[in-house]
């Protein structure tokens, strides 16, 4: 996948664990191509018991933005319940990642879902995590009395985007090509592509 191994965002890395380990329920909100999946992925590399709700490729989150989702019902969530009550004191970590074409009450039906989950009386060891993008209607989200916690991903670090323009472009002024198209990974992929920073400024 795009940025895996280019980019090492240590804060909010940290930041995702720590919230992860410490909520029931983490939101990972931010914009498109924001590096959401890959930050979610990385964290899960190394963890047991993880069920993911999106195309499936592995057992990982793959980038289909489409179909992510889709098959969520009833059927499903029982199922789900019937495979993490089986060894319920055993800690698990439930994904479900939401495509950019959802609308708001497929969202909230969504995170209700996800919430019944990591709710369960039966199951004091499961964590769920929310992947979403922030272009949705966030008003429309639920408050829902501090039960999830958000986790914003944002922009690159000038750090972080310094060692991905390096990576790509290593005798290029990379300073040159933030100030001018700056740190988010969806704009700076491209310019990079370009053969220089004046190609990119010609469209």
């Amino acid at each position: 996948m795009l940025f895996r191994s280019l980019i090492n965002r240590v804060e909010v890395n940290k930041t995702l664990a720590d919230t992860i380990s410490r909520k029931k329920l983490t939101v990972v909100l931010g914009q498109r191509q924001a590096g959401k999946s890959i930050l979610v992925q990385n964290f899960l590399k190394r963890k047991k018991n993880v069920y993911v709700y999106t195309p499936l490729d592995g057992g990982k989150l793959v980038d289909d933005r489409e179909k992510a989702c889709s098959g969520l019902d009833a059927d499903l969530l029982a199922e789900t319940l019937r495979m993490l009550r089986t060894t319920p004191e055993e800690p698990a970590i439930v994904v479900f990642e939401i495509g950019h074409n959802k609308k708001d009450d497929e969202i909230i039906s969504i995170y209700e879902a996800l919430k019944t989950i990591v709710y369960d009386r039966q199951l004091p060891n499961i964590r769920g995590i929310l992947v979403m993008s922030n272009h949705y209607s966030i008003d429309a989200f639920p408050s829902d009395h501090g039960r999830y916690k958000t986790v914003w991903i944002g922009d690159l670090t000038t750090e972080e985007a310094t060692r991905y323009a390096k990576s790509k472009k290593p005798d290029a002024n990379t300073s040159a090509y933030i100030e001018a198209v700056g740190r988010h990974l969806s704009q700076l992929q491209p310019a990079l592509r370009k053969k220089s920073l004046e190609e990119w400024r010609k469209g």
